[in-house]
């Protein structure tokens, strides 16, 4: 059973944006700490070992100057190379954690609704892939979940066309280009909203955060940075883990909209 599509109808959102938001910062918060004190650990037992190279280098080669300072200037240059990929890592890992925690302070809980995705998303597994998805910061519009539904499959019909108009040709490119960038944000031509402003976003799915690790439902929970542009992430199942009846599983006839 995947995670429960969000409530998006107006006297709930304030009170679900608040209490996702809290939980999925305290998630991070724990995550970050712990790894953080592996990652430091790591760099430590790293330190320890090329100490011990150093000691095993001066006593095999001290005898002989020169062997001594060829040997002892490629194990330096081995250690600072090892080091510096270490470092540059973790302040990678570091500044990435933070955008995320951002994203999760400023953003509004929200269904994103499933347009195409990496077929590898159906199995069980733990590499990120992306989706295309639609995503709306109009309550009233992403609350209608069948209105929803039936848009994402309109764009994806679209796939691989040649429309004459340049309306149908953009909505085309969006699922013809399969090509994801993460952040990205292309809103929809109105007339294919009836005037609602909808936004087709390329989402990264971490399948730890899909109950079974893998996609079971076309409605995905995530927290989005709201406006033209910002960042989406996608929320563990765990945080929204009520059972809803009203899930919407895959049926056999939409396996092809999953095959970027």
């Amino acid at each position: 059973m995947s995670s429960r599509p969000i409530n998006s109808s107006l006297s709930s959102f304030t009170d679900t944006s608040r209490r996702v938001n809290r939980r999925f910062i305290a998630y991070v918060d724990q995550t970050f700490a712990r790894q953080m004190r592996q990652r430091r650990q790591l760099l430590l037992a790293i330190g320890v070992m090329a100490s011990a190279m150093l000691v095993i280098i001066a006593a095999t080669t001290l005898h002989n100057t020169h062997e001594f300072w060829t040997a002892l200037l490629i194990c330096l240059l081995v250690i600072a190379f090892c080091g510096v990929q270490a470092v540059r890592r973790l302040l990678r890992w570091r500044r990435n954690t933070q955008q995320m925690r951002g994203v999760l302070q400023n953003g509004v809980p929200m269904n994103a609704f499933l347009v195409q995705a990496n077929a590898a998303l159906l199995k069980a597994q733990h590499q990120i892939f992306p989706c295309l998805v639609l995503i709306s910061f109009q309550p009233e519009v992403s609350g209608e979940i069948e209105y929803m539904q039936a848009l994402a499959r309109r764009v994806y019909s679209f796939k691989n066309t040649h429309p004459d108009d340049a309306d149908s040709r953009f909505v085309a490119a969006l699922t013809t280009n399969e090509r994801a960038v993460t952040g990205r944000r292309r809103q929809l031509p109105l007339s294919f909203t009836d005037g609602s402003v909808i936004y087709c976003i390329d989402l990264m799915v971490r399948p730890a955060y899909l109950q079974g690790s893998r996609l079971q439902s076309d409605i995905l929970p995530c927290i989005a940075e709201s406006g033209p542009d910002g960042e989406v992430e996608l929320i563990p199942w765990w945080l929204l883990a009520e059972p809803e009846k009203s899930l919407t599983p895959f049926s056999k006839t939409e396996g092809s909209r999953l095959g970027l």
